[in-house]
């Protein structure tokens, strides 16, 4: 598997002794995953997780200049690696479930039943999945001891299940000048097929920073939606992802992207 992330602990990014926020701290945690179909089932090839810092009680004001995120992100660069990939994310839930402010996700129900299909063919225990899939039905009832949950298609505004793009549109996330742009069911195919049978590196981080654009534009949504942040102006997701990315990849430059895509 390749992972990037910009976490000096990221298997523990929640609590005091948990870095990289060195003290106890109110966490908004995004979750996303992309699957493809090998014609048996539904497999993820990419995950990643963002993390932002909010207040218990406080809307924070924040702009693209003061704005600071975390994040950490998986591919896989075979089919074999699958049953890692859901262990992985298991535990990244399980963690955000007890420690995290907030979990976040787009759809996420769909999320969660793949993982727990794909979970019970492979014989990977998923704990934080099986305790997610019932809790998220009943999102809206807030439960002591787990974080609130969030879902950025069907609890944005009066009209439930909207795109991501709609979700944007509604908190003035700026998601048009994407460098990466939408990852679709045959984008993902394509560019999962490029690195599992040709060894290509670069369709492996062109996944990364397509799937971390998308994360990053869910938490934001979420932390506009719940109240913990607030801007004035459109607030650019590329730029964002740019200045925490700069030196994550090696095929390819997502800041000089991000210049000529405008």
């Amino acid at each position: 598997m390749r992972e990037i992330t910009n976490l000096s602990w990221p298997s523990t990014p929640y609590g005091a002794e948990q870095r990289p926020f060195g003290r106890p701290a109110q966490i908004l945690t995004a979750v996303r995953l992309e699957w493809v179909d090998d014609g048996e089932r539904a497999v993820p090839v990419c995950a990643s997780a963002v993390y932002l810092r909010v207040h218990r009680t406080r809307t924070l004001p924040v702009d693209v200049d003061t704005i600071g995120f975390g994040f950490h992100a998986v591919v896989i660069e075979h089919d074999e690696e699958a049953a890692q990939l859901v262990a992985l994310v298991d535990r990244v839930l399980v963690q955000a479930r007890r420690h995290a402010a907030v979990l976040a996700g787009h759809s996420f129900t769909d999320d969660l039943a793949g993982l727990h299909a794909l979970a019970d063919t492979v014989g990977v225990g998923v704990p934080g999945v099986t305790a997610l899939t019932a809790e998220w039905e009943d999102r809206r009832q807030q439960q002591r001891g787990i974080a609130c949950l969030f879902d950025t298609c069907c609890d944005v505004g009066p009209i439930p299940c909207r795109g991501l793009a709609d979700a944007c549109a509604t908190h003035n996330v700026e998601i048009e000048s994407l460098p990466i742009g939408p990852l679709n069911v045959a984008s993902v195919r394509s560019l999962y097929e490029s690195l599992a049978d040709e060894g290509d590196r670069r369709s492996g981080e062109l996944l990364l920073a397509g799937s971390l654009e998308r994360t990053l534009a869910v938490a934001l949504v979420a932390a506009a939606a719940l109240g913990k942040y607030a801007w004035a102006e459109p607030l650019p997701v590329a730029p964002l992802l740019a200045r925490e990315t700069w030196d994550r990849f090696t095929t390819f430059d997502y800041a000089a992207s991000l210049s000529g895509c405008r």
